[in-house]
């Protein structure tokens, strides 16, 4: 949790596959709850444009998690805005979807 707060900007806006726009907060709260556990996550494809203080990422992610018991795998579309503050990179916008077939 202390890693993704360092990461994640006090104003990020993330929205997720299904269309939900989120704060950091309830990001990391959703990302780091008991009932989630992180298996894996992989970037293919990735991409960086850095222009000034400011980076864009495009890729496809793969994230294997399990929720309540059951496993599930997430191949998704995958844009992040980072900024660059005083303390370092932080993500600032993200988006993951649509899913990939």
């Amino acid at each position: 949790m202390a890693t993704l707060n360092g990461l994640m900007h006090p104003s990020l806006q993330w929205t997720t596959f299904t269309g939900r726009v989120l704060s950091r907060d309830q990001y990391i709260d959703g990302n780091t709850g008991h009932a989630l556990r992180w298996k894996s996550q992989s970037l293919d494809g990735t991409h960086v444009e850095v222009v000034g203080d400011t980076a864009v990422l495009t890729a496809v992610v793969t994230d294997e998690v399990e929720r309540d018991g059951i496993e599930q795998t997430f191949t998704l579309r995958l844009t992040q805005t980072w900024v660059r503050t005083k303390g370092g990179w932080q993500c600032l916008a993200g988006h993951a979807g649509p899913q990939v077939t």
